[in-house]
């Protein structure tokens, strides 16, 4: 029995009690569901935009389906269950959107299309084709701004490119302000990525061992980002990465960001980049201590002082 029938396997062990004898206990598991099936169903709509967004709900409803499925069953079952049939991806519906943005790649259907598969299929040979879709013919279409919120540049070059595009060369300013916060957000978490991971001395042997990897999206994202952290200085990033994020306090900072603005976003991560790095300072931390008196980290000043942040949920 392969891997997809462990879920209903009875698992025996077998206790030498002498050699002669033998106990054979038998432990019956729960079994673990089927997952929902995936339809996919060709759009017949005569209007591009309307097709696409048929698609993105075929493919929404599947991953809503395999979400209440995950949910009704107990926590050691929903984990067995996302082992054996992990979330759906995008790939049944691939196809069908590719053909809308080959026939017409600068038109907004297309945008919405390599929207779909950028945000849902977020890494991967599929991924890269669809941003850099939308460096050759979305730099400048007000509607982009969708598609910058997901973008990850640590290990896509297009990525990276694209939000330089859009900043430099958008006409809406909440769009360019989106590319700007990104970017250096972006390059802050790089260079911080840089800094946790060691460069290999090896680049290509490095790169060959991650063949172990089979899932083929998987082992394109950790192959591009090894090249890139290899190729990337992570002092560099940083300082490009705090010129950026000044540039959107000082022309995005009223810039609404979801329940906040560009500019407040911004600062908190200059907080991070310049205040809150290896070496820096720490900042003043105010509470009590185990006996319920005041206490200020200032007041260990000079001493090594461990900070264990902990919750109770």
């Amino acid at each position: 029995m392969g891997p997809k029938h462990w879920g209903t396997r009875l698992a025996l062990a077998v206790a030498a009690v002498s050699p002669a004898v033998a106990t054979l206990t038998v432990c019956a598991c729960s079994r673990v569901p089927d997952p929902p099936e995936i339809v996919v169903v060709r759009p017949t709509a005569s209007d591009r935009s309307t097709r696409v967004a048929e698609i993105r709900q075929q493919y929404d409803d599947a991953h809503e389906r395999w979400l209440a499925t995950h949910r009704a069953l107990g926590e050691r079952d929903a984990t067995r269950f996302s082992v054996l049939h992990p979330p759906p991806r995008l790939t049944p519906w691939l196809g069908l959107l590719w053909e809308i943005v080959d026939a017409r790649p600068d038109d907004d259907a297309a945008l919405e299309a390599a929207c779909v598969v950028a945000t849902r299929q977020r890494r991967g040979a599929d991924c890269e084709r669809a941003l850099s879709i939308a460096v050759e013919h979305h730099v400048e279409n007000p509607r982009i701004g969708e598609l910058l919120r997901s973008l990850d540049i640590s290990a896509s070059a297009s990525a990276e490119r694209l939000l330089e595009a859009v900043l430099a060369r958008n006409p809406e300013r909440d769009v360019r302000g989106l590319a700007c916060l990104t970017l250096g957000i972006g390059r802050l978490e790089f260079a911080a990525l840089i800094e946790r991971s060691p460069k290999p001395d090896d680049l290509e042997s490095y790169v060959a061992d991650l063949g172990w990897i089979t899932d083929a999206d998987e082992r394109f994202e950790a192959v591009a980002r090894a090249r890139r952290t290899f190729a990337a200085d992570a002092e560099t990033l940083r300082a490009s990465a705090v010129a950026v994020l000044r540039r959107a306090v000082d022309e995005f900072d009223d810039v609404p960001y979801f329940d906040e603005t560009i500019g407040e976003k911004a600062r908190a991560a200059l907080i991070t980049a310049l205040e809150l790095g290896v070496g820096q300072p720490a900042p003043e931390i105010v509470g009590e201590d185990l006996d319920g008196r005041p206490m200020k980290l200032s007041e260990f000043h000079g001493k090594v002082v461990v900070l264990d942040f902990w919750g109770d949920w």
